[in-house]
């Protein structure tokens, strides 16, 4: 026994009993849809779809930026592949500094010499 959901008007899964809640923080901005069905036991007595219930994704873009990729050093400059609708990036430095840049690239000269762990996340 769970649940069939409906995502505007797509089958996006079966629940079980025990599901409360669907994570829909990856939806593009908007209005969407869904529906809800209660699933007997092997799918038999299954109940009717639920009316239509609507709801809005508003400034939900940073949860769908790409990861930036092709990280690179040359002469003391961090870059990377620029990420579509990114207005800037969070640039960490072995998982503790961190620092942001409106480009795809940093300065990092000021670091000592050594080995360093770099993470980039694009925002919107």
């Amino acid at each position: 026994m769970g649940y069939q959901i409906k995502l505007d008007g797509r089958e996006i899964g079966y629940f079980s009993n025990t599901t409360l809640s669907y994570n829909a923080d990856k939806l593009l901005n908007g209005t969407h849809k869904f529906t809800i069905q209660a699933v007997g036991i092997k799918n038999i007595i299954n109940s009717d779809w639920t009316n239509d219930y609507y709801f809005d994704v508003r400034n939900n873009i940073e949860n769908i930026l790409d990861t930036p990729t092709n990280l690179n050093v040359v002469d003391e400059i961090l870059s990377w592949d620029h990420v579509p609708n990114a207005t800037s990036y969070l640039i960490k430095i072995d998982g503790y500094n961190t620092i942001s840049s409106d480009t795809n690239s940093v300065n990092i000269g000021y670091l000592k010499a050594g080995t360093y762990d770099f993470y980039v996340k694009a925002i919107a």
